[in-house]
């Protein structure tokens, strides 16, 4: 394995959420229809409580997961489709995590803060999880009022490295989504652009959230605004999260950079796709992943919110 900086090198402390177990047979929305193992809100509870009663919560389709690859040996990153996610707790006061068919188990000593991570050295593997919801161990008590839990990740086994964002959680039953009346939700979205012609150039940035709700049209959109580069200053510009169709508990879209952030950039070109969920027992959050492209740039983003 060859040595690189992480990816996502920081958990958002600050508390962005407020705070199931039933598996379902039918998930919810976006694109589906199809069967899922969802975990509804309504009989499982929060998140972490799903998570304690022994819960496997997955990000089990492109609604809820997002990645790219990192070819060290091409120097080229390209995107994934449909990686599929999950997290269980374990009894060695960790987690069992599990992304695209491999599992590594995190012990309670690889917690460092809002970090799980193992590290193989020399040729060995490397698995890093972070939240980005705060302290794992926050993240995780039962006290925890979530619904939903946001994770970055770098996987990789054997210099076949692949790296991405997830949301898991409790999610609201297809019945339970709001049919009338609109709502707005506040919270944070978050990203990491990669040159497509490297395997490790990445910026990571993040901004504010809103995201508006009108349940009479069947309808949902957002705007990020407030973007700084993570460890870095402000920008100039905003992304858009053009209006989108609910589709059960599910909703898809594409997302509009305005001038001021691909100037800010130095970017002629880019787009992509978001996509998420509602949470909780009456749709009170919102959570989902971004698949993000342009002219050699590739990259994965987040976005999770609470309502008003």
């Amino acid at each position: 394995m060859q040595r690189y900086t992480p990816f996502f090198v920081i958990g958002l402390s600050a508390t962005l959420l407020a705070g199931c177990s039933s598996t379902g047979s039918t998930g919810g929305g976006g694109g589906g229809g199809t069967p899922s193992p969802a975990v509804f809100a309504v009989s499982a509870g929060t998140a972490s409580e799903a998570l304690a009663d022994g819960q496997t919560l997955m990000a089990y389709n492109s609604l809820m997961s997002a990645a790219v690859e990192h070819d060290f040996d091409a120097l080229e990153t390209r995107a994934l489709e449909d990686t599929a996610f999950s997290i269980a707790a374990n009894d060695q006061g960790g987690l069992d995590v599990t992304i695209d068919g491999l599992t590594h188990s995190f012990a309670a000593t690889d917690i460092s803060g809002g970090t799980l991570e193992f590290d193989g050295l020399g040729p060995g593997p490397y698995y890093r999880l972070d939240s980005w919801q705060g302290d794992v161990v926050d993240v995780l008590d039962v006290s925890n009022a979530a619904h939903h839990q946001v994770w970055s990740y770098f996987w990789d086994p054997a210099g076949e490295a692949i790296s991405g964002f997830a949301v898991v959680g409790t999610e609201t039953m297809p019945g339970d989504v709001p049919s009338t009346a609109t709502a707005t939700y506040s919270g944070f979205a978050g990203a990491a652009l990669t040159d497509s012609g490297t395997f490790n150039d990445t910026t990571r940035i993040v901004g504010d959230l809103t995201m508006s709700a009108d349940f009479n049209a069947g309808q949902i959109s957002g705007l990020v605004d407030n973007i700084e580069v993570l460890g870095g200053s402000a920008v100039s510009g905003t992304v858009a999260l053009d209006s989108a169709a609910i589709s059960g508990t599910g909703f898809s879209g594409t997302i509009t950079p305005d001038n001021d952030l691909l100037t800010a950039f130095t970017l002629t070109d880019l787009g992509g796709t978001y996509s998420g969920k509602f949470y909780g027992a009456s749709g009170e959050e919102v959570g989902g992943v971004m698949a993000i492209s342009g002219d050699e740039t590739v990259g994965t983003g987040v976005f999770s919110a609470i309502r008003d």
